[in-house]
C-alpha cells in the first residue's frame, strides 16, 4: 500500500458499499474462494484516482473504477483507504480478492454498459461461466475497448460502441461531485448508456436533447443519433455546478503526457569473475526508489542492439535498464516507463514496438511525445476471460515467425473451471483480432517456447491433479496435458487420453520449472541449439537433452555446473 502506482491500477476489484445489506453468507460458512451472489466485481476495473495529490491511488481519497469488459463504471467511492489490500500479490492471500475501502457515491452492477446498438437492447452476451455467471468482453461488434490515454493525472478511455468512437474521462469538480465526460463520434442510430443502479441522481451538461430516466433498475442517458458528435458530462448529485467547457473535450489530453517519472535510478552491477566456462552478472535491482515499487520482475526482453533491456514487473511496471553491455560500467541505469499494468508475466518487443502480456489483455505501450514514457496503452488483444481468482495468471509471451502471440493461462488452483481459458495455451493472432485455445489441460503453466517445428515446450506445476512438475511438448489439437481441473476435460475418462511429459521433474530437483529457452549462440559452444531449462523454484540454468520414440519425446534435466542463484529464475531471453 506504500507503493506508487501512478494515477491508476488496473486489477479485479469488488465494489462493497461501506455497510452493506447484501447477502452475507451464514456465520461459520467458509468464505475463501467464495462470491456473493449479487457482488458487484468488476473483473477488469481500471481503478482511478479523481483527488490531486502525490503517491498515485493508494494515497487518495476519491476513486472511480471503469470496468473494460462491459464498457461501466463499476463504482464511485470515497474514504481514508482505497481497498483493503487483499489478494495474492498484495498480502499473498490465496484466496480473496481486493475489495474497496470506504462510501459508494454510486454504483453499476455488472450488466453490459451500453445498449447494443444494433439492437437497443442490454442482453448479455459474454462467456457464461460454468457458475452461470458472465465473463470475458462483450462482442467487438457491440463495443470493444481500444485502450488508455495517460495525461499526468488524468486517464481518457478510449472504446467503439457499434462503429461510434467514444472517449471518455472522469474529473472531481470543485463542489466535490464527479464527472463522467464523454466525447462520442457520429452515430447512425440512437445509443443508450446505463450511468449507475437506480436510484442514483446526475445533472446533464453539454446537451438539450440527452435524456435520463430510469429504467429496468439503471439510471438510463438515450442519446439520438442527431444529436452526434457529441461532448456531453454525467455529473453526480441533484445540482451540480457545471465544469469549465474546454474540460468537455478530451481529445488534447491523447497527444502525449508530460514526463512523470524523470528520475533515473542506478543499480549496482556485480561483474562475474567466476572459475571454469560459465560467467553470470548480476544487475541490482534498485529496491529504492522514489515511487516504492515493488520490483518482482516477471518478464525480459532486449532492444535489437542489446544495450537496452525491458522489464515488466508483477506489480504492474515497465521498466527500461541502460548500460547493462558495457563492460566497464560500475551500475546500470534503470527508467520507469509505464505502470499501472494487471499483473503483467512477459514482455516482448515486436518492430520496435512494446508488448506486455497481462492478466486482462494483451497491451502494445505506445510513446505519443518522445520522452520515453509510454503515454497510450493499446489494447491490442482484450479477449481474456477473467474472474475473481487469484491464481489464473497469464504467463510469458512469445511469437512466431508470422507474428502470432502466445501465452498459457493457469487454471484456477484446487477449485473446477470456470472458463474456457482456464488451464490452456492461447494464441492471439499477428494482428490481435482473434484468440485461439491449441491445448488444455495445465494447471500452472509458467511460460511458453515456440520450437522450429510449430509445437511448444509448456512446463507445469505439481500439485492436486499434477503428482510431479512436468515438461510438455505441446502439439497443437485436441491434446490433453493431465490437469482434471481445467475447461474442457469432461468425465475422469478423459484421463487416459493425457498426454505423457518430456519429463517428470522430482520436486527434490526442481520444485518449479518455469520457461523453457532454445540456446541460439555460438558463445555457448557445443551447447548452441540445445534446450536450457529455467528454475523458479531453486534459481538453476538446467539443460534438458531428449529424445523421440515412437513419436514420444522423453528426457530429463542436468544442472550446469554453476552455484544455484539466489533467487528464482522465471524468464529468459
Amino acid at each position: 500500500k506504500e507503493m506508487d502506482y501512478g494515477p491508476f491500477l488496473t486489477g479485479t476489484f469488488e465494489i462493497v458499499p461501506e455497510e452493506s445489506e447484501r447477502f452475507h453468507w451464514p456465520e461459520g460458512k467458509d468464505l475463501r474462494g467464495q462470491v456473493e451472489p449479487d457482488a458487484n466485481i468488476a473483473y477488469k476495473a481500471i481503478a482511478i484516482r479523481l483527488d490531486p495529490g502525490e503517491g498515485g491511488v493508494s494515497e487518495g481519497h476519491t476513486w472511480l473504477a471503469f470496468e473494460h469488459d462491459t464498457m461501466r463504471v463499476a463504482g464511485v467511492w470515497k474514504g481514508e483507504g482505497f481497498i483493503n489490500w487483499q489478494g495474492i500479490n498484495f498480502d499473498h492471500q490465496h484466496w480473496f480478492w481486493p475489495r474497496t475501502s470506504g462510501k459508494i457515491v454510486y454504483e453499476t452492477e455488472d450488466e453490459p454498459g451500453w445498449a447494443n446498438p444494433a439492437t437497443g437492447k442490454f442482453e448479455d452476451e459474454r462467456f457464461i461461466g460454468l457458475d452461470g455467471r458472465r465473463f470475458g468482453p462483450l462482442p467487438r461488434e457491440w463495443t470493444h475497448y481500444k485502450g488508455l490515454y495517460r495525461h499526468a493525472n488524468r486517464i481518457v478511455i478510449s472504446y467503439t460502441v457499434g462503429e461510434v468512437e467514444v472517449l471518455e474521462s472522469h474529473l472531481l469538480t470543485e463542489s466535490g461531485d464527479i464527472a463522467r465526460i464523454l466525447n462520442i463520434g457520429k452515430s447512425q442510430e440512437e445509443l443508450t448508456l446505463r450511468l449507475a443502479n437506480g436510484g442514483s441522481r446526475m445533472t446533464l451538461q453539454g446537451s438539450k436533447v440527452v435524456q435520463l430516466s430510469e429504467q429496468d433498475g439503471f439510471l438510463i442517458a438515450t442519446i439520438p443519433a442527431k444529436a452526434t458528435p457529441l461532448n456531453v458530462a454525467f455529473i453526480s448529485g441533484d445540482a451540480s455546478p457545471a465544469i469549465p467547457q474546454e474540460d468537455l473535450d478530451l481529445e488534447p489530453l491523447t497527444r502525449g503526457s508530460p514526463s512523470e517519472w524523470q528520475q533515473t535510478i542506478t543499480s549496482p552491477i556485480v561483474r562475474g569473475t567466476q572459475d571454469g566456462p560459465f560467467q553470470w552478472d548480476s544487475f541490482t535491482i534498485p529496491r529504492e526508489n522514489p515511487w516504492k515499487s515493488w520490483l518482482r520482475t516477471t518478464g525480459i526482453d532486449f532492444s535489437p542492439d542489446g544495450k537496452s533491456a525491458y522489464l515488466c514487473t508483477w506489480d504492474g511496471d515497465v521498466w527500461k535498464v541502460d548500460g547493462i553491455t558495457d563492460e566497464s560500467a560500475l551500475n546500470a541505469s534503470w527508467k520507469r516507463i509505464a505502470a499501472g499494468l494487471f499483473q503483467p508475466l512477459g514482455i516482448k518487443r515486436v518492430g520496435g514496438e512494446i508488448f506486455v502480456s497481462c492478466r486482462d489483455q494483451l497491451v502494445r505501450l505506445h510513446d505519443l511525445n518522445g520522452d520515453g514514457e509510454m503515454d497510450f496503452h493499446e489494447s491490442f488483444n482484450s479477449d481474456h476471460q477473467v474472474t475473481e481468482h487469484f491464481h489464473e495468471f497469464a504467463m510469458g509471451l512469445q511469437t512466431d515467425a508470422d507474428g502470432n502471440f502466445y501465452y498459457a493461462k493457469s487454471a484456477r488452483h484446487g477449485r473446477p473451471p470456470l472458463v474456457a481459458h482456464h488451464g490452456t495455451l492461447i494464441r492471439v493472432s499477428a494482428d490481435g483480432s482473434t484468440t485461439e485455445i491449441l491445448a488444455n489441460g495445465f494447471r500452472a503453466a509458467n511460460g511458453v517456447c515456440i520450437n522450429e517445428d510449430g509445437s511448444f515446450i509448456v512446463t507445469d506445476q505439481e500439485g492436486h491433479w499434477n503428482p510431479m512438475n512436468r515438461i510438455n511438448w505441446v502439439r497443437p489439437g485436441d491434446k490433453f496435458y493431465g490437469n482434471m481441473w481445467s475447461y474442457g476435460v469432461g468425465d475422469n475418462s478423459a484421463n487416459s487420453a493425457m498426454e505423457q511429459p518430456l519429463a517428470w521433474v522430482d520436486k527434490g530437483f526442481d520444485r518449479s520449472p518455469a520457461e523453457l529457452l532454445w540456446i541460439d549462440s555460438k558463445s555457448w559452444g557445443p551447447l548452441n541449439g540445445k534446450l536450457l531449462n529455467l528454475s523458479y523454484g531453486h534459481g538453476r540454468l538446467e539443460i534438458v537433452p531428449y529424445e523421440f520414440i515412437d513419436g514420444q519425446p522423453q528426457g530429463g534435466l542436468s544442472r550446469l555446473p554453476i552455484p544455484d542463484f539466489p533467487t528464482g529464475i522465471m524468464r529468459g531471453r
